[in-house]
């Protein structure tokens, strides 16, 4: 029998967490222990979401987090214009032959 992994993001309580036990120079692996969450999954929260100077601060994570939640991941390569659906990247193609 298959078992689904479920993904979860991080919560501010998590960050929050993440952030007073990086304060405290704990590593990731304590940190990831302590969240019950993979050393991964810290691992890649803090690269993401850490300062210029390598310190980390949940409240700018949690705002870094939103705004890449909000970008658009995949645009579309169909557009419409004109009531016509359009093929952006055939068309691209197409004109840079020229």
């Amino acid at each position: 029998m298959q078992t689904s992994t479920t993904y979860r993001q991080l919560q501010p309580e998590e960050r929050m967490t993440i952030a007073s036990l990086r304060q405290a120079r704990s590593g990731v692996r304590a940190i990831a222990r302590a969240l019950g969450r993979s050393p991964g999954t810290v691992s890649r929260e803090l690269a993401r979401n850490a300062d210029g100077d390598g310190s980390y601060a949940s409240l700018p994570a949690q705002a870094l987090s939103r705004a890449r939640q909000s970008q658009e991941r995949h645009p579309s390569r169909w557009r419409f214009f004109y009531g016509r659906k359009f093929d952006t990247t055939r068309h691209l193609r197409c004109c840079a032959d020229r």
